[in-house]
């Protein structure tokens, strides 16, 4: 059921993502096409937005921030496996791969590089300052239309 708590959570959590995705952006290899990657990773800051940060409010300051960082490691989990599995996919697409097990073993390293690729210092601090201010404006939310 819809609440104000998990409207404002999943909305600028959502835009969190979309930042932090654009922050990432130059870290990425030359060439990449970057497409619907912003929109894509904003969907699944919404999700998680409205499912962890806006479903917890109203339990204190601390269980805020606590799924506030929750939040972001779910989301960045989430927008790895997406974008790992559709490079896989493309790679399957044009049968580089010759069993299932040797593609699911290619998708969780082409993770761990892009996670190593898009991990720094600005983007995870942005994520997890804004992840806690997203909590804390969630949480007042909450407390002002409960």
């Amino acid at each position: 059921m819809p609440t104000a708590a998990k409207i404002v959570g999943a909305v600028l959590f959502a835009a969190l993502a979309y930042f932090v995705t654009d922050l990432m952006k130059p870290t990425l290899p030359e060439g990449t096409q970057v497409g619907l990657f912003s929109p894509i990773n904003a969907f699944f800051g919404f999700i998680m937005g409205w499912r962890l940060i806006g479903a917890r409010a109203g339990n204190g300051l601390y269980a805020a921030f606590g799924s506030g960082l929750t939040a972001a490691a779910a989301t960045f989990f989430w927008c790895l496996l997406f974008w790992g599995g559709h490079q896989m996919l493309d790679k399957s697409i044009k049968l580089r791969y010759s069993d299932p097990t040797e593609a699911l073993t290619d998708m969780a390293s082409m993770m761990m590089e892009d996670a190593v690729t898009v991990s720094n210092l600005e983007t995870l601090g942005a994520l997890i300052v804004g992840s806690f201010l997203v909590a804390w404006l969630t949480e007042g939310a909450s407390r002002r239309w409960a």
